[in-house]
């Protein structure tokens, strides 16, 4: 027994640009080099600088945090196979090191499916294991 289930709403979960009221938050870059970038009025700023992708962005309750997903850079997130290996990141928005939280496997629809709780301490998200 897992606990009790609780129902959350995954629809803001789905978009790639996630806003605070200050900052918008957003996937920019191309097919080998996306990446995090926040904006304030007109300027952007680049909020990751990793070799590996970086998409679909996600703003904890309290604005303190940003998940987002990870995937190597030999794969194209617009063409997402039906089962590859990712990893949801934590950056905080005031600035430092982001940490991984979860390694997860899925597609297109799984990866855009995950949420923080509504106190901002956990992730739910669907990851798809394949036994061999």
């Amino acid at each position: 027994n897992g606990g009790e289930v609780k129902s959350i709403n995954m629809a803001s979960a789905t978009s790639s640009t996630q806003s605070d009221g200050t900052y918008t938050y957003f996937t920019k870059g191309n097919n080998s080099t996306n990446q995090i970038w926040r904006k304030k009025g007109n300027v952007e700023t680049q909020m990751t600088h990793d070799l590996d992708h970086a998409w679909n962005p996600y703003l904890s309750p309290d604005g303190k945090y940003l998940a987002y997903l990870s995937m190597s850079n030999m794969s194209n997130p617009a063409k997402l196979m039906a089962y590859q290996k990712a990893a949801i990141k934590v950056l905080p928005t005031d600035g430092g090191a982001a940490k991984t939280v979860a390694y997860i496997y899925g597609g297109k629809g799984s990866f855009e499916k995950y949420a923080w709780s509504a106190d901002g301490k956990s992730l739910v998200f669907v990851t798809n294991s394949k036994r061999h």
